[in-house]
């Protein structure tokens, strides 16, 4: 639910900036960050600037185009079932056991040595 409402806020948004037919095909595209930076690179060839800033601003998308197709890449492999187990298990012990790590860090902290059994009791 949460995630309709904020996707009818975000279509709403693209309206109101892009205009319906841009926004239209942002919003149908199959790949919604490839398609916004095609169109990125359509307004940039569109612009009025002389030839060398132009390709300057190309360079730029062209490596953000490559940076989201490693975080798509890495976002689509798969994790073996072995690691995901191992991960389980180390981050168990690891949580189970740093109460041990830090007793004594946190021991004088909370005055804990100070008090005996009788203290406790009453």
């Amino acid at each position: 639910r949460l995630y309709q409402e904020e996707e009818v806020k975000f279509a709403r948004e693209l309206r109101v900036r892009l205009g319906e037919v841009n926004a239209l095909r942002l919003l149908t595209a199959p790949n919604r960050p490839l398609q916004a930076l095609a169109d990125l690179s359509y307004t940039v060839n569109a612009l009025p600037v002389d030839e060398k800033r132009r390709v300057e601003m190309d360079k730029s998308i062209v490596l953000l185009n490559d940076a989201l197709e490693t975080c798509e890449r890495i976002f689509a492999s798969p994790v073996p079932l072995v690691y995901t187990r191992h991960t389980a298990r180390f981050l168990s012990c690891w949580m189970l056991l740093l109460p041990l790590a830090l007793w004594e860090t946190f021991a004088e902290a909370v005055h804990v040595d100070r008090y005996s059994e009788s203290d406790w009791l009453r």
